[in-house]
């Protein structure tokens, strides 16, 4: 559930994509994504993993944001949306994830999200975050 004031058109898309991830719905996720996205994450991020970066295409996609074994307990997390800002066809959204760890550890940590629309879908991500804090509370024992 994403807690934030009233929204555009686009906001609302890049909500329901957020709530699919903390909800783990993968056909929600893809409804709001085009065939071709591409989702950048963090340089640093991308270095130490085996993947490309972007990754790219719909079902490569949902199944990377969204793996077969999340980190996140099914329906734990909350977004708050602190800022959200448009221009054409570009939407930066800047959140608080809250959520628990699939080993029940505490998680709260900061995004930014940089969405680009084709008409009324997300065509691609730039996905940064508070990457050493989600490491210290993701692995705190």
């Amino acid at each position: 559930m994403i807690t934030t004031n009233a929204l555009s058109d686009r906001a609302t898309t890049a909500r329901a994509l957020l709530d699919a991830i903390g909800t783990h719905d993968r056909d929600a996720f893809a409804a709001v994504v085009g065939a071709d996205v591409r989702w950048w994450f963090q340089p640093s991020v991308a270095g130490r993993s085996s993947g490309p970066r972007p990754i790219q295409g719909r079902a490569r996609v949902v199944a990377a944001v969204i793996p077969p074994n999340p980190t996140f307990g099914k329906d734990s997390t909350t977004w708050d949306v602190l800022h959200c800002v448009e221009s054409g066809d570009l939407l930066a959204l800047h959140a608080e994830r809250r959520s628990t760890g699939s080993r029940g550890q505490p998680y709260h940590v900061e995004y930014h999200f940089l969405f680009r629309f084709d008409g009324d879908l997300v065509v691609d991500v730039w996905d940064i975050m508070d990457t050493l804090a989600a490491t210290d509370q993701l692995t705190a024992e």
